[in-house]
């Protein structure tokens, strides 16, 4: 079997979840049929770097990445002629008005990857082609002359979660609109799994095939999150002490950190309860003017110190009372025995592991919980044995399309 997958995000096992998600999917791939059987085609301005899983950007993408645009545009047009393309373009512009010279590198290797696989006989219905943007789904139209079925493995509603299309899209459009697109995205493609178990009901509510695909940390990010499991068994924790992990650019994560730094303002922490923010833009969270008893506001930080804050706080809490995916954060952090209190809306999300604390959008409740878990000892880690028995939907989806083929 050969896996193609293509992505507008990077593999990483530094950086924000999305990254995070990308970098498992690859992984997942990669355990699945061998490293060598999987071909990885992303961003024209990336490359997958050395905390990816490993499977590198082709040398065109590498290349094509200092060429301008307009030079992008005019090299596109000369080499791009088949008529697959033509009918990819048409319809990527139609549906999505996409012109970009991403796009069209995207076209043009994915179709230089079948043409030359599928040389080779033993290879007619081995392929399979991954996709986790909404954006990508024009890679049906070349798909199908080649009868290869495309997966999606969506990060999560795009055109819900942010009203518009993320990654180079040129215009704003209403919701609904968008949301019809990404409707037709997962109705192209022969499997959909869901990083989210509330978005895998919606898509078979809408009689699409669909399955949860749940996030785990893979790699380097479950041994770093293991290596954090052991430290905090030698670190002296502070007591009282938790983490906020948000990006304060991500409009529902900066409205659901918003609404706790306003329940602080007017009721305050526990007693003996102090905070640290951290994440993208957390530090712009409040006025410039207006500061927090017990209340510490970071922003960005390198990820080595965030380490050292994650080896000695209590535990963390993640606050996102809307939108649509799954926090990533919320099992690696179970992963490494770290105590988790999480808004009830992302809990919904997932299966809850050991260690995650899910509350109610009530203030008195998240102090409540905050306040238990400063007074008790850090317990054993049961992540291990609770990850064994989680569903996982990859492997079985794969092989079903190769199998019916």
């Amino acid at each position: 079997m050969k896996l193609v997958f293509v992505s507008i995000s990077t593999p990483s096992a530094v950086g924000h979840g999305g990254y995070h998600r990308t970098y498992q999917i690859l992984y997942d791939l990669e355990q699945l049929v061998g490293k060598d059987n999987v071909h990885f085609i992303g961003a024209v301005s990336r490359n997958v770097g050395e905390n990816s899983s490993g499977a590198g950007a082709s040398p065109y993408a590498t290349s094509l990445a200092k060429m301008s645009n307009a030079t992008v545009s005019r090299f596109a047009k000369f080499f791009f002629s088949s008529e697959a393309y033509i009918q990819a373009a048409n319809f990527c512009k139609a549906v999505f008005g996409i012109k970009s010279s991403f796009d069209r590198h995207i076209m043009r290797e994915y179709k230089a990857y079948l043409s030359q696989t599928l040389a080779d006989p033993e290879n007619a219905n081995e392929i399979v082609c991954v996709i986790e943007h909404p954006r990508l789904v024009y890679l049906e139209v070349i798909s199908r002359p080649f009868n290869v079925p495309i997966v999606f493995c969506p990060q999560n509603i795009e055109s819900l979660e942010s009203q518009y299309f993320v990654g180079g899209w040129s215009r704003r459009t209403t919701a609904s609109f968008e949301f019809r697109k990404e409707i037709d995205a997962w109705r192209r493609c022969a499997s959909n799994l869901m990083i989210s178990k509330s978005e895998t009901s919606l898509v078979r509510g809408l009689g699409l095939t669909s399955d949860y695909y749940p996030y785990f940390p893979v790699g380097e990010i479950r041994d770093r999150a293991v290596g954090l499991r052991k430290k905090r068994l030698e670190s002296d924790i502070v007591a009282g002490l938790f983490l906020v992990i948000g990006s304060g650019g991500h409009k529902t994560t900066k409205a659901s950190l918003e609404w706790m730094l306003g329940q602080i303002e007017e009721f305050g922490l526990p007693a003996g309860i102090r905070l640290v923010i951290v994440g993208s833009q957390t530090d712009k969270l409040l006025p410039s003017d207006t500061v927090l008893d017990n209340v510490e506001t970071l922003g960005w930080v390198e990820q080595p110190i965030l380490d050292r804050l994650t080896e000695t706080v209590c535990g963390v809490l993640v606050c996102q009372n809307s939108g649509f995916g799954s926090v990533t954060r919320i099992v690696e952090f179970a992963c490494a025995n770290l105590p988790v209190i999480v808004s009830e809306h992302a809990s919904y999300a997932i299966d809850i592991p050991p260690e995650v604390y899910p509350v109610k959008h009530n203030w008195e409740d998240w102090c409540d919980v905050m306040s238990g878990i400063a007074s008790r000892p850090l317990g054993l880690c049961k992540y291990d044995e609770w990850q064994k028995d989680a569903g996982f939907s990859l492997e079985k989806s794969i092989k079903m399309l190769v199998d019916t083929r």
